[in-house]
């Protein structure tokens, strides 16, 4: 715990070679603070360590490390993945000297795990006169500059080493951080006339699988996830969809009672208000199989399954297929059918459905399979599956994570429009990424942490700035892995308790549906990322705070008059770490989250200031209304013959087309035609 009777001494010294101009993940990233944070490693030497020894001063609970150098080398060494040099800019932790104090140690860095070190630095320099303080904790503030005399883009670990030429009395430390400045107070200005594109509800999707067991009949479960906002559950689950053979599953037979099928599925659809996303058996299926699956939800059933995808990551050796190539799997061979055949025995069940087919993030990876797939795909086909899975296991670095989706998603994706241009140039194939996550297998702790929340949340952010007509995280329910993680929104194992990453939908769900443009002056990879949205009743802004600080934004609204007032739905975790959040203030928020009122907002004007929490997930929602009208293209007040002109002009664009605007697709299908033209010139008077 942070220790407030200390003897403060804050040494001023140089920041680090180019600290202000990289802002940090975190303001403050903790090593110990009453015990060692989980991403640091104990790498000492000829010491004796106790990492939870009572306080000297105040006792237990409050506990600190006990050092005590058994040699005249000894050193209590701690490890971490490397951290970049321009990401922090103090070392800052606490010393107690025990009963006799004076003990004489270095601080050194080490840029490598085997080598490396830096010079050290005597810390009497940083200490009061009389060094190390008997029976009485100091805080000490260590430059990295200091530390780093020989200039490395990283360092992995610090150490204290004993450089008294023995052995000598024990004395504590806690309250061990890495520090960095204030970022400046983010900038945003929102357009509210530049709309970017509209917002299907399919983008707020997630999984469920039969293997989920009897999830349907949990009453618990179901009002959780109808609370949650969540659109879409995709259906079977993820690789085993390619062993499934729904029908011998629906109707249940007793052997099966414990899967969910079909008709079972259905039925959780319909008690969460849901859509549903079938992925049909091409591993070890066929186009019959698949088009009987369509009859029997579609034609016997009257459940209205409008969206379908033939495979899961067909492209990969985990997967039970026959080909792991492209073009078999879109041809098909003399005993089996491709994705050609399944589409059109699909579609000649029912027309109205959407097919989409197994898709790769590049034109080169698993064999150059993007490539293939597209050039061998037929007319039938509606959209191109993308799946993203942003670490490996064992990587449990909060900063990698919280910087992934603004750091590789845009990439990404602007890599798939791109072949989509080039191998299906008229078809317009709509983008679905269908699973995403943290973790493609084996998920850490920080699946069930605050951190996830940040993740997920600035995850959906990057997908719908994408353009992804549809996405759906991994999953509402999964189970416990061998590294302590869950990629469930819902634990399976702890009575279905709602992760931290669960709130991410219901604060999505309050945005507005027309995405607009943003200027944002923050580093939304390390800082602070946001997005805006244009709702019927106002304007919506949704907002992560990366930090541990709260974070005084100003925000500028353009062609928007804001009536005076609005609310604020936050989720909030007191660390990175954290493994719950409160909602709107309310540490324990009931199932029913509309029952937790928001936070009202004041002081709305065109410009104003708002404080977002430290490690949160914020949306605001501003009363008002925008200052031009949809037809009124050059937001003059008034729609007269240029801009009906000028919309003319811009007949025949598609959402994503540079020049885009959403605002003027009045009847919102993602294409200016001849309807909105007509619609904008109803509201012209000569």
């Amino acid at each position: 715990m942070l220790r407030r009777l200390w003897i403060l001494l804050i040494f001023l010294g140089a920041f680090a070679p180019g600290a202000a101009a990289n802002a940090p993940l975190l303001l403050t990233l903790p090593i110990y603070t009453d015990s060692l944070a989980s991403d640091w490693q104990n790498w000492s030497w000829g010491t004796t360590l106790n990492f939870d020894a009572a306080d000297p001063v105040s006792g237990l609970p409050d506990r600190a490390i006990s050092v005590q150098y058994t040699n005249n080398w000894g050193g209590l060494s701690l490890r971490h993945e490397a951290i970049p040099v321009t990401a922090y800019d103090t070392l800052r932790f606490a010393i107690h000297g025990g009963g006799v104090g004076g003990q004489i140690i270095q601080v050194l860095l080490q840029t490598s795990d085997g080598g490396g070190e830096q010079p050290p630095v005597a810390l009497n320099q940083y200490l009061p006169p009389g060094g190390v303080p008997a029976s009485a904790w100091a805080e000490v503030a260590i430059p990295l500059a200091d530390l780093l005399a020989d200039p490395a883009p990283s360092f992995a670990r610090i150490t204290w080493h004993n450089d008294s030429g023995g052995a000598n009395a024990a004395f504590y430390l806690d309250d061990i951080r890495l520090t960095a400045p204030d970022p400046a107070p983010p900038q945003l200005t929102i357009h509210s006339a530049q709309g970017i594109r509209r917002l299907p509800t399919a983008l707020y999707g997630s999984n469920a699988a039969y293997w989920n067991g009897n999830i349907h009949a949990d009453a618990d479960l179901v009002a959780k996830v109808a609370a949650s906002g969540i659109t879409v559950l995709r259906y079977p689950g993820g690789s085993s969809s390619d062993e499934y053979h729904w029908a011998q599953w629906d109707p249940g037979a007793a052997n099966n009672a414990w899967a969910m099928n079909t008709t079972e599925f259905v039925s959780l659809l319909q008690a969460t208000n849901t859509q549903g996303l079938f992925t049909a058996n091409f591993g070890s299926g066929s186009a019959a199989e698949a088009a009987a699956w369509v009859q029997f939800t579609n034609v016997t059933h009257n459940w209205n399954i409008r969206r379908w995808e033939i495979g899961n990551e067909i492209y990969g050796s985990w997967e039970t297929s026959w080909t792991h190539d492209g073009t078999a799997y879109m041809q098909g061979d003399a005993t089996h059918d491709g994705a050609n055949a399944f589409c059109a025995a699909m579609k000649a069940v029912d027309p109205t459905i959407e097919v989409g087919i197994v898709g790769a993030l590049n034109a080169t990876e698993y064999n150059g399979w993007g490539l293939a797939v597209l050039s061998n795909a037929s007319d039938c086909i509606d959209f191109y599956v993308i799946h993203y899975y942003a670490l490996p296991p064992g990587n449990t670095s909060y900063q990698q994570l919280l910087q992934d989706p603004p750091s590789h998603w845009p990439a990404i994706l602007a890599e798939v429009r791109t072949m989509l241009a080039t191998y299906a140039p008229s078809r317009h194939l709509k983008i679905v990424a269908d699973e995403y996550n943290a973790y493609y297998t084996e998920p850490e702790e920080l699946q069930l942490q605050t951190v996830n929340l940040l993740f997920l949340a600035d995850t959906l952010g990057q997908l719908i700035q994408g353009g992804v007509a549809a996405a759906n995280q991994w999953d509402i329910v999964n189970g416990l892995s061998s590294n302590g993680g869950d990629y469930g929104l819902l634990l399976n194992w702890d009575s279905y308790r709602r992760t931290p990453g669960y709130f991410s939908f219901p604060l999505w769900r309050q945005m507005g549906d027309m995405l607009l443009a943003l200027d944002n002056s923050a580093n939304a990879a390390t800082t602070f990322s946001a997005y805006a949205a244009l709702a019927n009743d106002g304007l919506t802004i949704l907002a992560i705070n990366k930090t541990d600080q709260a974070l005084a934004a100003t925000l500028n609204l353009q062609d928007f008059a804001p009536s005076g007032s609005g609310v604020a739905y936050v989720a909030a975790g007191a660390s990175l770490s954290a493994t719950s959040v409160s909602y709107n203030g309310n540490a324990s928020p009931p199932v029913n989250l509309g029952s937790v009122p928001p936070l009202p907002v004041s002081g709305v004007a065109t410009t104003f200031t708002y404080s977002f929490a430290p490690f949160s997930v914020t949306t605001l929602r501003l009363a008002g209304a925008p200052t031009c009208a949809w037809s009124d293209v050059d937001c003059d007040g008034a729609t007269q013959l240029d801009d009906i002109t000028a919309l003319a002009g811009r007949w025949g664009s598609h959402e994503g087309d540079i020049g885009w605007n959403a605002r003027f697709d009045h009847d919102a299908d993602g294409a200016l035609t001849v309807v909105d033209v007509q619609a904008a010139a109803a509201q012209w008077t000569p």
